[in-house]
């Protein structure tokens, strides 16, 4: 299987936070980790981190 290169242009200002929609394994948590590599990053489908941000 090869490689795609993604299309998707996310030019955000500093300090500015986004949401990215789409389906499962398609590739949305590596764009971002290699586009916003200083990023914070919050996995909610950690049901104990889900949980401690729900409170």
């Amino acid at each position: 299987m090869g490689m795609y290169s993604r299309q998707l242009a996310l030019d955000l200002p500093t300090g500015q936070s986004a949401f990215l929609w789409g389906p499962r394994k398609v590739g949305k948590s590596t764009l971002l980790a290699e586009r916003f590599p200083q990023s914070v990053y919050f996995d909610l489908l950690d049901t104990r981190r889900f949980i401690q941000y729900l409170r």
